[in-house]
């Protein structure tokens, strides 16, 4: 398979966690992160070798040709276990919460930072296996389609700049897919609609009506359904260590900067940017449970699990994480699928406003890669388009299912947090980067 990684420059290593991925979707994920320049990729299963309901072609592709060499498969098993046991140093701190999956992708990050050293890695990104790594740059707004066409090396140009500039931890922005029908069943092939994150969000009014339309969706008044702070990369030395899946902490005695593209007041660490323009930035798209089915089956996978994480040291709150495990243990499926049509698709109209004010944004450059490697035949291409152009199941669906929960997202006075930290964001990015 033709790569960029091959390219002088600083070699880069992604590791994920995957369970419930089929196989075109791991395919496409391990495919674009080689393409893009990665040199290697962790895929840990979160599940035992042969266990019941796990997908053998998706752990059989793993072991095709393209991949031996790039891409190293390890199993949630005993072996696992007494290698992180012996080797991580955050198993002390872990081994009593095996049970969360937060605390099994944190151990499994962890073995990968010894594993990447190993490698000759000089850097470690965490993703899920629903994340894509997203180059872009502020003076060339194609730099993706031009630079893989002439297989440019896009990571090491973005993890040399880093370097250069004395930084040794990046925090990447993310964005949030949105599906726009109810069918998505390949979210990386699909979806090409993404919220912006809203410490970018212009301060307009129309922006802030905007926003209050997507908010006033859900009982709890979230913008985004999933996180906001960001996925991390850490340069590779003696004494890191994984802080959590979104961060990691670089040794005491290393001079090396901690970076941010997110300008955000809750972070107690340097949120500045890098101070140089990058030839290539990144950030992080997040497709999180795009496609009714996708969803319901993840929710179904994890069960009635926990209202807190880390053996009750960080609570989850009301959220649609623990909405959805609600609604499908205790709903039937045609009220589950009313409930997620109401949560996560918009209407056009509010689509159109979305991209028209800057709350949301297309990205076509995945959609264009994933029809080029699996060769989708512009009929169906053009059929998928026509699809999701007629059908607008939100109209469907609140006719039959009235929505009486109640937005906290506004309060009497018109002001609420993600109000206030907007506001600090955009003073800050104006005044201080």
């Amino acid at each position: 398979m033709e790569s960029s990684a091959d390219q002088a420059g600083s070699k880069c290593a992604v590791v994920t966690t995957v369970r419930g991925v089929d196989a075109k979707e791991l395919r496409f994920f391990l495919t674009w992160h080689l393409h893009l320049g990665f040199e290697f990729i962790w895929v840990f299963f979160d599940f035992s070798e042969g266990a019941q309901g796990a997908d053998e072609e998706t752990v059989r592709m793993i072991d095709e040709l393209e991949f031996r060499g790039r891409v190293f498969k390890s199993f949630s098993n005993d072996e696992l276990r007494e290698e992180q046991r012996r080797i991580c140093r955050s198993w002390e701190r872990l081994q009593a919460c095996l049970d969360e999956v937060p605390a099994r992708q944190e151990l499994n990050a962890d073995l990968a930072i010894t594993r990447a050293m190993q490698a000759g890695a000089r850097w470690i990104l965490h993703l899920d296996s629903d994340e894509l790594w997203f180059p872009y740059s502020s003076e060339d707004a194609d730099v993706f389609s031009q630079r893989m066409a002439s297989s440019s090396n896009l990571v090491s140009q973005h993890f040399d700049g880093l370097e250069r500039q004395g930084i040794g931890h990046i925090t990447y922005q993310n964005v949030e897919a949105v599906p726009e029908n109810l069918s998505v069943t390949n979210a990386f092939a699909e979806a090409t609609l993404f919220k912006c994150h809203f410490t970018s969000l212009p301060l307009t009014h129309d922006a802030m009506v905007t926003l209050k339309e997507w908010t006033s969706k859900n009982k709890n008044g979230q913008f985004f359904v999933g996180y906001d702070n960001g996925k991390s990369a850490v340069r590779l030395l003696k004494g890191v260590t994984v802080r959590g899946v979104h961060s990691f902490h670089l040794p005491d005695d290393v001079d090396l900067k901690y970076s941010n593209y997110i300008v955000d007041v809750r972070s107690n660490r340097n949120f500045s940017r890098p101070p140089e323009p990058l030839m290539v930035d990144g950030c992080i798209l997040h497709y999180i449970s795009c496609g009714f089915q996708r969803w319901y089956k993840k929710y179904q996978s994890l069960g009635p699990f926990k209202d807190s994480w880390f053996n009750g040291k960080i609570k989850i709150g009301n959220c649609f994480h623990s909405e959805s495990r609600e609604v499908v243990s205790q709903q039937t499926q045609d009220e589950a699928r009313a409930w997620y049509a109401r949560q996560m698709i918009p209407s056009k109209s509010l689509v159109q406003k979305s991209i028209q004010h800057g709350v949301c944004k297309r990205i076509l450059s995945v959609r264009n890669y994933s029809q080029t490697l699996f060769q989708v035949p512009p009929e169906e291409e053009n059929s998928l388009a026509e699809e999701n152009s007629n059908s607008d199941p939100t109209q469907e669906l609140n006719n039959q299912n009235e929505c009486s929960e109640t937005n906290t997202a506004t309060h009497d006075n018109g002001i609420t947090t993600m109000d206030r930290l907007w506001l600090l964001s955009a003073i800050i990015n104006k005044h201080c980067s």
